[in-house]
């Protein structure tokens, strides 16, 4: 059985910690691949944590480290990615989570979703429940908002949110803070999709084609006519489609390359009561002007997006 060897300040980051300082924590699950059934944790750099410290992220060096019976070296640092869990509520959502990489994301590791090294629940020397989900170390989160990076990493984002959709599972926050980034060795920027807590299994009635969810500047289609909110919401947020509708207060609407001249479009509809000619046409007129500026904007971000450190 795999245990995990963890610091019991997890405020603490030290090169050389305390080696009375530590907790045996039982495994959950672990890799079959791990070479040695003991890991110890060296706290490197904290990520994230919330106010009353029950759930953190932290970068970590992982050792493996082989039975004092034997005379195996232990192996070299690996860096990585745990999600600390304390009080038993929030070390269930934890066991969840590593669930749902390991049972229906199993497939995706390594490419889609992190690499799971384990998961590890036991209690402290002080009697406090604690949970460590420990993830290959995928980069950093997105700094900003998905439409400011390139087209072809938010097009890689919502195919990976497709991915994961086919596989049976909701993500259920799909925003850029759960997407890590980093450059691979030959300059391409490789992305993960993380953070599953909030996550559910569910069949996605989205059948169609990739195209319908990469296609650069496409018309989006009406949400009604969507079978997926989470794909249709992701495609919006990650500013794939461009809405090229042009929208009369009336209630009218034209797509703007089918609209020859604001007066024949005014021409072709019944005004209502205290709307003149020349009010609508000014206002169709206005629409356009802006219509233009917003695509002129998306296609300078695309000419020179922001690039994940």
């Amino acid at each position: 059985m795999s245990r995990l060897i963890w610091p019991r300040s997890n405020t603490t980051l030290s090169e050389t910690p305390d080696p009375e300082a530590f907790d045996m924590l039982p495994a959950y699950t672990f890799h079959e691949r791990l070479k040695y059934p003991n890991l110890v944790a060296i706290l490197r750099e904290t990520i994230q944590q919330n106010s009353l410290l029950t759930r953190q992220v932290i970068r970590a060096g992982l050792i493996q480290v082989p039975d004092p019976e034997t005379d195996a070296a232990p192996s070299d640092e690996l860096i990585v990615v745990c999600k600390v869990a304390h009080g038993r509520r929030q070390i269930a959502r934890l066991k969840e989570e590593a669930d749902i990489y390991n049972e229906d994301l199993r497939d995706l590791q390594g490419a889609i979703v992190p690499l799971v090294i384990g998961c590890y629940v036991g209690k402290t020397g002080e009697g406090w429940h604690v949970g460590v989900l420990i993830l290959e170390d995928c980069g950093n989160r997105l700094e900003w908002n998905l439409p400011s990076y390139s087209q072809s990493l938010r097009k890689q984002a919502v195919l990976s949110l497709l991915a994961i959709h086919r596989k049976g599972v909701v993500h259920g926050d799909f925003k850029g803070r759960n997407i890590v980034a980093k450059k691979r060795d030959d300059g391409q920027i490789e992305i993960r999709i993380i953070d599953f807590d909030r996550s559910y299994k569910a069949v996605c009635p989205f059948q169609g084609d990739e195209s319908e969810l990469t296609e650069s500047y496409a018309q989006p289609p009406e949400r009604r006519d969507f079978p997926c909110d989470e794909l249709y919401d992701a495609c919006w947020d990650a500013s794939i489609w461009f809405d090229r509708r042009i929208m009369l207060s009336t209630g009218h609407s034209w797509l703007v390359e089918t609209l020859q001249h604001p007066e024949i479009a005014v021409d072709s509809i019944m005004l209502p009561p205290g709307m003149t000619r020349e009010d609508a046409i000014r206002e169709i007129s206005r629409h356009i002007i802006a219509l233009a500026g917003a695509l002129e904007r998306r296609q300078a971000i695309d000419a020179d997006p922001c690039v994940p450190e």
